[in-house]
Order: structure tokens, then C-alpha cells, then sequence
């Protein structure tokens, strides 16, 4: 009888100790969005990143690493230029990531030009850099873009709406470039996710 009231005692302890362990520990979100538990037990704090756990000895390490991190992401980000011969521009793209928000700069320019510039011999001539080209170009120039932001894989990240775009001029009041800045809300996950980056218009 001894033996069956200890293992009838076991059983019933074994969904109350299952109980305290999920509620052992508390998870939250910081400002930059990283997973924060708290073991309630103890009083240790972990970052929490994928599938690794980061146990840190106080709230003070948990800040400093976050800081160092945002530092990190928040250097400026320039990506590979896209190329649009049918229209004559070239496409450039800058990021950074702060305080929960990817902040980017779409700069369109004139091709033709970039493309004069990479070839030039400094010994000749400047390239011809006349403001009707440019003229010219804004004329058929798209004003609507969309930005598709990819991992390394190809799979969808975040699709940005780059509109109105706004018409920069030189300072003779020729146009020189169209240009959009703004900032979205996104995670540091997938900030560092982002790998590739295409551009469409209408």
C-alpha cells in the first residue's frame, strides 16, 4: 500500500511541477526588438536569438550588448545599383536600421551619365554632362517605385512603396536626380535578414 500512495502522490505532482516550470519564465520584448527572458526563480536574464539563449548576469549586460548591436546596424548601408536602360537611370539604395525602423534614401540618376563618368580618362575632356539630357530624362523618367527587399534564399522580406519621388535640382534649377527617403517599422531580425534588393515602377 506504501508503494501504491507514493507513486499516486508522483502522479499527481508531476502536473504541478510541469505547471511551474512554464511559468518559471517570463518573456518580453526590448526597444530593438529582441526576445528578453526573465527566470522568475532566479532572477536571471537571457537573450533569446533563434535558437541560441544568451544568459547575461544583469539588466546592465542585456543593454549594453542591445547598444552595441543598434550601433552596428545603424551604419549606413549602400547596396549594389540597378540599372534601367529603358528609361536611362540608374537606381541606387542606401539603408540603416534604428529604434525599430529600417530607414532608407532611393536615389535615381541618369545612366548615361554614371555610365560616362566609369569610362572617363582623366587626361580628355569632361564627359558631357548637359542639363538638357537631363531634362530629357526626367521627362520619361518613372515618379512610382516599389522596392522588394529579399533574403539571401529569395524569399520575401518587405515590399516598400517609394512615392511621391522627389525631383532634386542643381544649383542652376536643371534637374539632377529624383530621390525618396523614409522609414518603415521593421525588426534587427530581419534587417540582417536582407540580402538582395530589386526595383519596380509604373
Amino acid at each position: 500500500m506504501t508503494h501504491i500512495r507514493a507513486s499516486a502522490l508522483l502522479v499527481l505532482a508531476l502536473p504541478l511541477v510541469a505547471c511551474q516550470n512554464e511559468n518559471r519564465y517570463e518573456l518580453s520584448k526590448d526597444s530593438a526588438g529582441h526576445t528578453i527572458r526573465l527566470d522568475k526563480r532566479t532572477g536571471e536574464i537571457a537573450v533569446v536569438e533563434g535558437d541560441q539563449i544568451s544568459t547575461l548576469k544583469d539588466a546592465a549586460q542585456v543593454e549594453a550588448k542591445r547598444a552595441s548591436k543598434s550601433a552596428e546596424l545603424g551604419k549606413l548601408r549602400t547596396w549594389t545599383p540597378n540599372d534601367f536602360a529603358n528609361f536611362g537611370g540608374r537606381a541606387f539604395l542606401a539603408t540603416s536600421w534604428r529604434d525599430g525602423k529600417l530607414l532608407y534614401n532611393l536615389r535615381i540618376v541618369s545612366l548615361s551619365e554614371m555610365k560616362a563618368f566609369e569610362t572617363w580618362d582623366s587626361k580628355a575632356p569632361l564627359p558631357d554632362t548637359t542639363a538638357k539630357k537631363r531634362e530629357d530624362m526626367a521627362k520619361i523618367m518613372p515618379h512610382a517605385y516599389t522596392i522588394e527587399l529579399s533574403d539571401s534564399d529569395g524569399f520575401h522580406i518587405q515590399e516598400i512603396l517609394a512615392r511621391p519621388m522627389t525631383e532634386i535640382v542643381d544649383n542652376d534649377g536643371h534637374p539632377d536626380h529624383l530621390e525618396h527617403k523614409d522609414s518603415i517599422p521593421m525588426t534587427a531580425e530581419d534587417y540582417q535578414r536582407i540580402a538582395r534588393w530589386e526595383l519596380s515602377w509604373r
